[in-house]
């Protein structure tokens, strides 16, 4: 991850969907989103906010 973020990325998103669970590292840090939030963010996309649930980003993956 810090090769990206040191290659100029925003932001660096690791998928756990075994778990459940979205890390999102960024220069500030690393926090962590698990089902049932919902990963939102405006400072990748110009001002748009991007939004998704968890539950919609799983749902075609059963826990394990």
């Amino acid at each position: 991850m810090c090769q990206y973020l040191a290659a100029s990325s925003h932001a660096v998103w690791l998928i756990y969907p075994a778990v459940r669970l979205v890390e999102i590292h960024d220069k500030t840090g690393m926090r962590e989103v698990a089902e049932p939030g919902t990963v939102s963010e405006q400072k990748l996309f110009g001002g748009t906010t991007f939004s998704v649930s968890l539950t919609a980003l799983f749902e075609d993956n059963p826990r394990q």
